[in-house]
């Protein structure tokens, strides 16, 4: 995201599967021009738009000042719109001579879905081709991955319909005029290709299915000649990540927020503390009434448990111990905690020390075997024999 913003080329173009977050990444570059001072138009290509709901503002196919964003504008493409005006300036440039059934013909064979794609996609070459004067950059929020490529495509299957038809017309309109617009749109596409003019942002989240549609997407752009592009995974969750987005999740206002915890690092060391006493929470429910051996047992069938239904508190857990490694305040809370769990676990068992320190080794395993996959469906059989030494026999206790 740095290089993008220190590096800024005239036309940005977020593109990705429906969900990553292509509006919010293009909102956010955007108005990061206009605070430095650029001239910024924000234009959507997706025919389901909602870059009016992020913006607070109702948009058009006319550019509209973002209020409190000095230098900012945005505009959607509308399609249907768009067709109405491509299938009146087509109509125009028929000859004079051409009969009302000639013109009802035409007007008939550009009423379709594919007039209207063609009908955006000529607004969104005409921003391309310059038609929009006085703005330092134009950031394209686009619409998923799939229409916008099948967009994309459309020089290169025209110049196929214009070699093996010379005349005629089609929902592109009248084969005398396709020539020009073939070219018009060739350029557009030379000026998408130009790492000095346009940089294709292709957005997608930490999670496997967006990152391999990510991967294809990109292939398919460079078979079209687009190689300057540039990744950004949206959705990465970090400590030092604004508390904002933890008070709305939790239905609480950011100043609230901090009353509660006074910083960030208080936030977190209370996330340890609640996830170590989750953790204790379960293996006392499945100790209730049990003592020795079969305490135990309970517990660390429990804990097995926790780690393979939910994930995250394994991973709170280890980043716990890492961040315990150079924080003492962490380093202190995580001693505490993990002190009342085998406060706990000793006096529920009776057990010798030695014996309590084989079970919580054992327990320190099964954070490295979830960590890895080992407590899933499907595993190798040296996964299968370390995960029944771990269930039966009591081998911690050996």
């Amino acid at each position: 995201m740095m290089r993008l913003l220190q590096q800024p080329t005239r036309y940005l173009f977020f593109t990705g599967k429906g969900g990553v977050g292509k509006t919010s990444a293009a909102c956010a570059v955007a108005l990061h021009l206009a605070d430095a001072g650029r001239k910024v138009l924000v234009v959507s290509t997706d025919p389901a738009s909602n870059l009016d709901e992020v913006l607070g503002l109702p948009l058009g196919d006319r550019p509209r000042v973002v209020p409190g964003a000095a230098g900012l504008e945005a505009m959607n493409i509308d399609p249907e719109r768009a067709a109405d005006a491509y299938r009146e300036r087509v109509l125009a440039q028929l000859p004079a001579a051409t009969d009302s059934a000639e013109r009802a013909t035409v007007r008939e064979q550009l009423s379709g879905a594919c007039t209207t794609e063609i009908a955006a996609f000529d607004e969104f070459v005409g921003l391309l081709a310059g038609e929009a004067k006085g703005y330092d950059h134009i950031v394209f929020d686009t619409a998923p991955t799939g229409h916008t490529l099948r967009l994309l495509r459309l020089p290169g299957a025209w110049a196929g319909f214009l070699e093996s038809n010379d005349h005629g017309a089609s929902c592109l309109g009248p084969h005398s005029g396709l020539k020009s617009q073939e070219a018009r749109f060739r350029g557009a596409l030379r000026a998408l290709a130009d790492p000095a003019l346009t940089r294709i942002v292709l957005v997608t989240r930490p999670d496997r299915t967006a990152l391999d549609e990510a991967a294809r997407s990109a292939g398919e752009l460079i078979a079209l000649g687009l190689r300057n592009q540039l990744l950004l995974v949206n959705g990465v969750f970090r400590p030092e990540a604004s508390t904002d987005a933890i008070a709305r999740s939790a239905g609480i206002s950011q100043p609230y927020l901090f009353r509660l915890f006074g910083s960030k690092k208080e936030l977190y060391i209370a996330s340890v503390r609640r996830c170590f006493r989750r953790t204790l929470e379960a293996m006392q429910a499945a100790a209730e009434g049990l003592r020795g051996d079969q305490a135990l047992q309970a517990i660390g069938d429990a804990y097995a448990r926790l780690l393979a239904e939910d994930p995250s508190m394994l991973q709170a857990q280890l980043q716990a111990w890492a961040a315990a490694l150079d924080d003492e305040d962490v380093r202190a809370a995580a001693r505490d905690a993990f002190g009342d769990i085998y406060a706990y676990t000793e006096r529920v068992s009776g057990a010798t020390p030695q014996t309590l320190a084989r079970f919580h080794a054992t327990g320190m395993l099964l954070n490295v075997m979830a960590a890895i996959g080992l407590l899933g469906e499907e595993i190798e059989p040296w996964g299968e024999r370390l995960v029944e030494g771990c269930r039966t026999g009591h081998e911690w206790a050996a």
